[in-house]
This record gives structure tokens, sequence and C-alpha cells, in this order.
């Protein structure tokens, strides 16, 4: 295994796959005989994971009253999946913001892995992430910047904006300067946890969706997503740094969501699967990202409240 194919795809999720058919999502949704689906699964949305009703028209005032503005962070260890992985572990740090402005969110990453392969080799990967979506879907701007060993490997920028009949046009500055169109199915990061949010707390328990992550390849990605489950925050906090208050940072609903992320239609079987679980504030608490070569495991250690802006006064 070479070190850039090693650090480069596994630095974080998002070199997860390209869209796929949405029929291969349903029936990997379906429990199988003899198959335990809770093993297999699940994810972290670095972002925030996506179910529900994939309304590009999810009501504004659902998404600023489900997710609360926090910054968060992580603790990342990996395990590999097997003997021949490659990898023999490797640990690290992420932490994320959602910044709420009068007009819109911003979403900000930085993470750091250290990764040990079987070699004896040792690698360092950073990746950073900042974006900005309108409140009512009608734009994303985007940036991501990944490194290895301090040096910076890949630069992807660009906009989105959502047209009269629904499809995107992005617009890349970098790595290269280019125009790609989008479907009208096509949502954002923000959008898609307002999807979540809505999807669990009605009932919805499958979806299929076509995610622009912004980044150079791939996208929209295929996702489908199954919310297992009811799941809370951890009982006895677990070492957790909270704010004095916590409130509605911490609510006793939250959920298990399992994503699968599809690299072409032929595949039955996702290439990356991600488990979380997401409260209904938007914290996710804790995140299993599975890949072939290894698993990375991902725990809440702080967290803290963001302060929201007093528009329209």
């Amino acid at each position: 295994m070479q070190k850039d194919d090693l650090v480069y795809d596994i630095a974080f999720a998002h070199r997860a796959c390209e869209c796929s058919d949405p029929e291969n999502a349903a029936a990997w949704l379906k429990p199988a005989p003899g198959r335990l689906r809770t093993s297999a699964v699940f994810r972290l949305a670095g972002m925030a994971l996506a179910a529900g009703a994939c309304s590009l028209a999810a009501p504004a005032a659902t998404a600023a009253a489900g997710l609360v503005p926090h910054t968060a962070a992580y603790s990342m260890q990996v395990s590999p999946a097997g003997s021949n992985s490659g990898i023999l572990g490797g640990r690290g740090v992420l932490q994320l913001e959602w910044r709420r402005d009068c007009d819109g969110m911003t979403y900000s990453q930085q993470s750091t892995l250290t990764l040990n392969s079987d070699q004896g080799a040792v690698f360092d990967s950073a990746v950073r992430i900042e974006s900005w979506e309108a409140a009512d879907a009608s734009t994303f701007r985007f940036m991501l910047e990944n490194s290895i060993d301090g040096e910076v490997t890949e630069e992807v920028s660009g906009l989105a904006r959502r047209q009269d009949d629904g499809g995107v046009e992005v617009r890349y500055k970098r790595p290269a300067e280019k125009r790609q169109m989008m479907p009208a199915a096509t949502v954002f990061p923000w959008q898609q946890m307002r999807a979540v949010l809505d999807g669990a707390t009605t009932g919805v328990r499958y979806k299929w969706f076509r995610l622009l992550r912004g980044e150079a390849e791939g996208d929209p990605v295929g996702v489908a997503v199954h919310i297992v489950g009811e799941e809370g925050p951890p009982a006895d906090g677990e070492g957790l740094k909270l704010p004095a208050e916590p409130g509605d940072l911490l609510p006793s609903q939250g959920w298990r969501i399992v994503s699968g992320y599809f690299e072409d239609s032929v595949q039955a079987e996702p290439k990356l699967e991600i488990a979380e679980t997401v409260l209904a504030s938007g914290v996710i608490t804790r995140a299993t990202i599975t890949y072939p070569e290894m698993s990375m495991h991902l725990k809440l250690q702080r967290l803290q409240r963001v302060p929201a802006p007093e528009c329209g006064k």
C-alpha cells in the first residue's frame, strides 16, 4: 500500500464514493436472512447524516429549531479490519463547529490523524473544511484542504447555486476552474441535516440522498440512510467536558443512524459505511466509520454552545 493511497483515502470520511442507483441502496437497507445489520454499519457525518424526508423545501423554522449551534471535539481511534489491512492502528482528534448567522449556517472542521502501518511507517494527515449554506438551500460555498506530513495534497473550493428548475450549478475554483450541473435532487449538508432531524422525529426510517459535499470528485455522492432506533446521550457523561448548563445541547432524544456510500451502480454493498448517534440538537455523540481496511471510532470529548445571532432586531 502506497503512502498517499493509505493516508489520502482514509484521512476522513470525505473520500467516500460516487453516485449510484437507489435500487442497490434499497436492497442494502433491507435486512437479509442470517445477516447481522448492526455489525456492518454506519455513519458520522462529519457532518451530519441524512435521514427522513428529502424535501428541497425543508422548513427553515424546523432547521433553526433542530440544530443547536455548537462546537464539539472528538477523539479518534483506528483499528485494522483484518490481518491484511496494512494498518496496525492510529489515533487523532477532530473538532467541528456549526455557527448560525441571519442568512444561513457556517460549518467548519479540523482533524488530525496519525496512522501506523504494518511495515513500521508513521503517517500524519490533516483535513480542514470550511463551508457556508443559505437557510433556504439556495447557495452553498465550500472549501476543503487535505495535507499529509505537513504538505498540502489537495485543495478544493467552489460555489453552488440552486437554479429556478431546482438543479444545482457548481462553479469550482480549485483544483481547477470548471462548471458542473447537478440534478434537482442534489442536497447540501445543512439541508441534509434538516432531513435527518425531520425524518427521525416523524418516523421515516429509510431514505436515499444525493449529497454535494464539496469535493473534487464524486459529487453528488449517493447515500442510503437507515435510522436504526433511538439512542440518547451517554447516561453518565463518560468524562465529557460540558458547559455549566448544557440545556438543549444534550436533549434526551436521539437516534442511531446508519449510512452506506455507494461507489457505482453495480455494487450490492456500499464501499463505505458509517454509524453515528445524533441527538435532536444535531450533536453527534459517537460514530464508527468502516472502510475495507479499517474502522475509525469517534467519541465526543468536549461540547460548547455557540451563541446564536439576534436577527430582525
